[in-house]
């Protein structure tokens, strides 16, 4: 079925009514949302059209560069909204991203779509693309979550040093709460799949007129998979945090942080 441009502008109207209704609570967010839809809008058409292009010539070269821009930008993103300083960790963060793609993106291609070229650009950047949104949202919650704490009870951690513990040692337990804080919302979306929500991949294969048994393999298979590298992406960013972000004395360098 093809959806037209008219109908999304018919779509957009009650959206901007129950954004205007908001304002009997003092809420006006009209602009930043008319800002965030005309940018998704744009965005997506854009992507849409060099994707066309993309698929088309189905070049080994391009693909990969196009998956090399999707992590740099991932990396990016995870930098800026943690606000790290992207000079000091911008290359670990990204080698953190693209070693746990490149390892489970060749585990999902070889085990699940054989019969797929590695670098077949209408499996390649689709499934990459849901593997790293996916790794954005875990390094952010986990580097978040870790440098908060950290800073704001670092008297307890130079007390676990002074007591003779290691830098590990000292920080298992803030990396535990963070690593946890960024799996679980993986693990409350795998407990309820199917019972509140039909995922994005089961959908969009059923829609397309698969068999609904096909579109569960398929989103089962995505979901091991998402779940593997936010898990794998998170032990490699630990490696980075404990190499990159401390001095010779174990001590938290400030220069990794943005100056405000």
């Amino acid at each position: 079925m093809i959806i037209s441009f008219w109908s999304i502008f018919l779509l957009l109207i009650p959206l901007f009514i129950l954004i205007w209704g908001l304002n009997f609570f003092r809420i006006n967010i009209l602009k930043k949302v008319t800002i965030s839809v005309v940018r998704m809008i744009i965005q997506l058409f854009l992507v849409g059209i060099y994707l066309e292009y993309i698929f088309k010539y189905d070049n080994i070269l391009i693909n990969f560069i196009y998956i090399l821009v999707m992590l740099f930008i991932a990396s990016l993103s995870a930098i800026d909204m943690v606000k790290l300083h992207y000079k000091k960790l911008l290359l670990p963060i990204f080698g953190s991203m693209f070693f746990s793609w490149i390892i489970i993106y060749t585990l999902y291609n070889y085990i699940i779509l054989p019969q797929t070229g590695y670098f077949e650009a209408r499996y390649m950047i689709p499934i990459s693309g849901m593997l790293l949104g996916n790794i954005l949202k875990g390094q952010i919650i986990l580097l978040n979550n870790f440098f908060s704490r950290l800073r704001d009870d670092e008297d307890s951690y130079f007390y676990l040093l002074s007591m003779g513990a290691t830098k590990l040692e000292a920080l298992k337990g803030y990396y535990k709460v963070a690593l946890l804080s960024s799996i679980k919302p993986d693990l409350a979306n795998m407990a309820t799949i199917g019972l509140v929500a039909l995922p994005g991949m089961m959908t969009g294969q059923i829609l397309a007129g698969a068999s609904p048994f096909v579109a569960i393999k398929y989103q089962i298979s995505i979901m091991i998979s998402i779940f593997s590298i936010r898990i794998l992406s998170i032990i490699f960013t630990i490696f980075v945090i404990n190499r990159f972000c401390f001095d010779g004395y174990h001590r938290l360098r400030k220069d990794i942080f943005k100056k405000n």
